[in-house]
Protein backbone atom coordinates (compact mmCIF):
# COMPACT_ATOMS: atom_id res chain seq x y z
CA UNK A 1 0.00 0.00 0.00
CA UNK A 2 0.93 3.43 -0.57
CA UNK A 3 0.71 6.43 1.68
CA UNK A 4 -0.43 10.41 -0.18
CA UNK A 5 -0.19 13.13 2.11
CA UNK A 6 -1.84 16.23 0.71
CA UNK A 7 -1.60 20.14 2.16
CA UNK A 8 -2.87 23.59 0.56
CA UNK A 9 -1.14 26.80 0.34
CA UNK A 10 -3.10 30.01 -1.72
CA UNK A 11 -1.29 31.43 -4.66
CA UNK A 12 -1.30 34.89 -5.34
CA UNK A 13 -1.32 36.80 -8.41
CA UNK A 14 -0.14 40.74 -8.44
CA UNK A 15 -3.14 43.50 -9.50
CA UNK A 16 -1.94 46.70 -9.21
CA UNK A 17 0.29 47.14 -6.44
CA UNK A 18 -1.13 44.32 -4.16
CA UNK A 19 -1.23 40.90 -4.19
CA UNK A 20 -4.57 39.47 -4.11
CA UNK A 21 -5.66 35.27 -4.21
CA UNK A 22 -5.81 33.32 -7.25
CA UNK A 23 -5.49 30.26 -6.82
CA UNK A 24 -5.61 27.26 -4.17
CA UNK A 25 -2.75 24.79 -4.62
CA UNK A 26 -2.90 21.62 -3.66
CA UNK A 27 0.27 19.63 -3.04
CA UNK A 28 1.49 16.26 -1.85
CA UNK A 29 4.06 13.57 -1.55
CA UNK A 30 3.54 9.54 -2.44
CA UNK A 31 5.51 6.44 -0.49
CA UNK A 32 5.70 3.24 0.84
CA UNK A 33 4.30 3.32 4.36
CA UNK A 34 8.22 1.64 5.49
CA UNK A 35 9.67 4.72 3.54
CA UNK A 36 7.01 7.37 5.84
CA UNK A 37 8.35 5.49 8.57
CA UNK A 38 12.33 6.19 7.89
CA UNK A 39 11.21 9.70 6.39
CA UNK A 40 10.13 10.32 9.89
CA UNK A 41 12.01 9.91 11.74
CA UNK A 42 15.06 11.64 9.78
CA UNK A 43 12.46 14.50 9.75
CA UNK A 44 12.18 14.83 12.72
CA UNK A 45 15.71 14.64 13.94
CA UNK A 46 16.34 17.91 11.73
CA UNK A 47 13.97 19.41 13.36
CA UNK A 48 15.37 18.59 16.97
CA UNK A 49 18.83 19.34 16.06
CA UNK A 50 17.00 22.89 15.31
CA UNK A 51 14.95 23.25 18.25
CA UNK A 52 11.86 23.24 16.13
CA UNK A 53 8.50 21.47 16.98
CA UNK A 54 6.88 21.21 13.62
CA UNK A 55 7.60 22.32 10.07
CA UNK A 56 4.82 25.09 8.64
CA UNK A 57 5.83 26.53 5.71
CA UNK A 58 4.61 30.05 5.84
CA UNK A 59 6.58 30.56 9.36
CA UNK A 60 9.64 29.37 7.77
CA UNK A 61 9.75 31.54 4.92
CA UNK A 62 8.70 34.47 6.56
CA UNK A 63 11.08 34.19 9.38
CA UNK A 64 8.35 33.81 11.93
CA UNK A 65 7.80 31.59 15.61
CA UNK A 66 10.14 28.93 15.65
CA UNK A 67 12.46 30.04 12.56
CA UNK A 68 13.06 34.00 13.82
CA UNK A 69 16.86 33.35 12.74
CA UNK A 70 18.22 36.27 12.64
CA UNK A 71 22.25 37.85 12.88
CA UNK A 72 23.65 39.80 15.73
CA UNK A 73 23.21 42.31 13.62
CA UNK A 74 19.71 42.11 13.55
CA UNK A 75 19.51 40.57 9.41
CA UNK A 76 17.68 37.47 8.20
CA UNK A 77 20.39 34.23 9.07
CA UNK A 78 20.43 33.04 5.43
CA UNK A 79 22.98 30.52 5.65
CA UNK A 80 21.21 28.75 8.12
CA UNK A 81 18.01 29.27 6.84
CA UNK A 82 18.87 28.10 3.51
CA UNK A 83 21.18 25.37 4.75
CA UNK A 84 17.90 23.78 6.66
CA UNK A 85 15.69 24.23 3.54
CA UNK A 86 17.97 22.08 1.37
CA UNK A 87 18.46 19.67 4.51
CA UNK A 88 14.38 19.36 4.27
CA UNK A 89 14.81 19.30 0.53
CA UNK A 90 17.25 16.53 0.39
CA UNK A 91 15.42 13.90 3.29
CA UNK A 92 12.18 14.05 0.69
CA UNK A 93 14.02 13.70 -2.15
CA UNK A 94 15.49 10.05 -0.16
CA UNK A 95 12.23 9.02 0.88
CA UNK A 96 9.44 10.27 -1.32
CA UNK A 97 8.31 8.24 -4.27
CA UNK A 98 6.43 10.82 -5.80
CA UNK A 99 5.16 14.67 -5.66
CA UNK A 100 2.84 16.43 -7.36
CA UNK A 101 1.10 19.44 -7.21
CA UNK A 102 -1.93 21.08 -9.07
CA UNK A 103 -4.08 23.98 -9.18
CA UNK A 104 -8.23 23.71 -7.96
CA UNK A 105 -10.84 26.38 -8.52
CA UNK A 106 -10.58 30.04 -9.15
CA UNK A 107 -10.93 32.49 -6.54
CA UNK A 108 -13.15 34.39 -7.15
CA UNK A 109 -16.93 34.31 -6.09
CA UNK A 110 -18.84 35.14 -2.44
CA UNK A 111 -17.05 35.77 0.77
CA UNK A 112 -13.37 34.72 1.30
CA UNK A 113 -14.44 31.52 3.92
CA UNK A 114 -17.04 30.54 1.42
CA UNK A 115 -14.21 30.44 -1.58
CA UNK A 116 -11.64 29.00 0.33
CA UNK A 117 -14.04 26.09 1.54
CA UNK A 118 -14.78 25.36 -2.19
CA UNK A 119 -11.26 25.48 -3.47
CA UNK A 120 -10.23 23.36 -0.84
CA UNK A 121 -13.18 20.72 -1.51
CA UNK A 122 -12.29 20.82 -4.98
CA UNK A 123 -8.58 20.43 -4.42
CA UNK A 124 -9.18 17.59 -2.18
CA UNK A 125 -11.03 15.77 -4.64
CA UNK A 126 -8.39 16.31 -7.34
CA UNK A 127 -5.67 15.12 -5.35
CA UNK A 128 -8.54 11.72 -4.89
CA UNK A 129 -8.84 11.77 -8.37
CA UNK A 130 -5.14 11.33 -9.03
CA UNK A 131 -4.70 8.87 -6.51
CA UNK A 132 -7.38 6.65 -8.54
CA UNK A 133 -6.29 7.44 -11.48
CA UNK A 134 -2.77 6.14 -11.34
CA UNK A 135 -1.34 2.86 -10.85
CA UNK A 136 1.42 2.61 -8.30
CA UNK A 137 2.34 -0.98 -9.16
CA UNK A 138 -1.10 -2.14 -7.93
CA UNK A 139 -0.61 -1.29 -4.99
CA UNK A 140 -3.57 0.21 -3.12
CA UNK A 141 -3.38 3.87 -1.86
CA UNK A 142 -4.80 5.73 1.33
CA UNK A 143 -5.02 9.46 1.04
CA UNK A 144 -4.26 11.74 4.01
CA UNK A 145 -5.60 15.51 4.19
CA UNK A 146 -4.35 18.63 6.00
CA UNK A 147 -6.96 19.77 8.62
CA UNK A 148 -8.01 23.32 7.93
CA UNK A 149 -10.22 25.43 10.79
CA UNK A 150 -12.96 26.28 7.92
CA UNK A 151 -13.03 22.94 6.88
CA UNK A 152 -14.89 20.11 8.99
CA UNK A 153 -13.24 16.28 8.99
CA UNK A 154 -16.76 15.08 8.41
CA UNK A 155 -17.56 17.54 5.17
CA UNK A 156 -14.28 16.10 3.66
CA UNK A 157 -14.89 12.80 4.38
CA UNK A 158 -18.38 12.82 3.35
CA UNK A 159 -16.69 14.14 -0.33
CA UNK A 160 -14.50 10.78 -0.06
CA UNK A 161 -17.39 8.41 0.12
CA UNK A 162 -19.23 9.75 -2.63
CA UNK A 163 -16.16 10.50 -4.85
CA UNK A 164 -15.06 6.94 -3.62
CA UNK A 165 -18.32 5.39 -5.00
CA UNK A 166 -16.03 1.95 -6.64
CA UNK A 167 -13.24 1.78 -3.90
CA UNK A 168 -10.50 2.54 -5.96
CA UNK A 169 -9.18 4.02 -2.80
CA UNK A 170 -8.54 1.94 0.65
CA UNK A 171 -9.23 5.40 2.86
CA UNK A 172 -9.00 8.75 3.92
CA UNK A 173 -8.33 10.85 6.95
CA UNK A 174 -7.86 14.15 7.68
CA UNK A 175 -5.10 15.21 10.52
CA UNK A 176 -3.20 18.08 11.85
CA UNK A 177 0.02 18.71 10.15
CA UNK A 178 1.60 19.05 13.74
CA UNK A 179 1.07 15.74 14.80
CA UNK A 180 1.34 13.84 11.37
CA UNK A 181 4.70 14.60 10.17
CA UNK A 182 4.29 13.30 5.93
CA UNK A 183 1.79 15.85 5.89
CA UNK A 184 4.69 18.72 6.65
CA UNK A 185 6.48 17.37 3.88
CA UNK A 186 3.25 18.00 1.90
CA UNK A 187 3.66 21.72 2.91
CA UNK A 188 7.20 21.86 1.90
CA UNK A 189 6.23 20.55 -1.43
CA UNK A 190 2.94 23.02 -1.89
CA UNK A 191 4.95 26.04 -0.85
CA UNK A 192 8.50 25.48 -3.31
CA UNK A 193 6.20 25.59 -6.30
CA UNK A 194 3.66 28.38 -4.90
CA UNK A 195 5.61 31.03 -7.40
CA UNK A 196 5.92 28.56 -10.20
CA UNK A 197 2.38 29.50 -10.53
CA UNK A 198 3.21 33.57 -11.31
CA UNK A 199 6.60 32.21 -13.45
CA UNK A 200 9.06 32.26 -11.24
CA UNK A 201 10.82 28.73 -10.18
CA UNK A 202 12.33 28.88 -5.90
CA UNK A 203 15.24 27.01 -4.95
CA UNK A 204 13.41 24.47 -3.14
CA UNK A 205 11.75 23.90 -6.24
CA UNK A 206 14.53 23.68 -8.20
CA UNK A 207 16.30 21.12 -5.69
CA UNK A 208 13.46 18.77 -5.33
CA UNK A 209 13.52 18.53 -9.20
CA UNK A 210 16.68 17.95 -9.54
CA UNK A 211 16.79 15.46 -7.24
CA UNK A 212 14.15 13.60 -8.01
CA UNK A 213 15.19 13.86 -11.90
CA UNK A 214 18.36 12.21 -10.66
CA UNK A 215 16.88 9.07 -8.81
CA UNK A 216 14.23 8.73 -11.69
CA UNK A 217 11.59 9.75 -9.19
CA UNK A 218 8.14 11.95 -10.43
CA UNK A 219 8.10 15.50 -9.55
CA UNK A 220 5.33 16.58 -11.36
CA UNK A 221 3.81 20.30 -10.94
CA UNK A 222 0.10 20.89 -13.38
CA UNK A 223 -0.55 24.85 -14.12
CA UNK A 224 -3.84 24.56 -15.25
CA UNK A 225 -6.85 22.05 -15.76
CA UNK A 226 -10.34 22.13 -17.01
CA UNK A 227 -11.46 19.32 -15.36
CA UNK A 228 -14.05 21.03 -12.01
CA UNK A 229 -14.60 17.19 -9.69
CA UNK A 230 -17.46 18.91 -7.94
CA UNK A 231 -19.30 19.39 -10.92
CA UNK A 232 -19.32 16.00 -11.81
CA UNK A 233 -20.26 15.03 -7.87
CA UNK A 234 -22.22 16.90 -6.37
CA UNK A 235 -25.09 19.50 -7.33
CA UNK A 236 -24.12 22.54 -4.91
Amino acid sequence: MVWAYFDETIVHRKQADRYVPDQLLVGGCVSSLEKWKAFEQEWCQALEQEGIGAFHATDFYGFKQEFEWFTPEGGKDWPRHEAFRDRLADIIIEYVEEALSFPSAVWTGASEKAVYKRAYRDGALRALNELSRKVFRGDPAYVILARHRDIPPWLLLRYFANFNWDNSLSGCGIFDPKEVVPLQAADFVCHAVNRQWNGLETKSQTRLAEGFGKRGKIFRVQLGSSWNPAAEIFDE
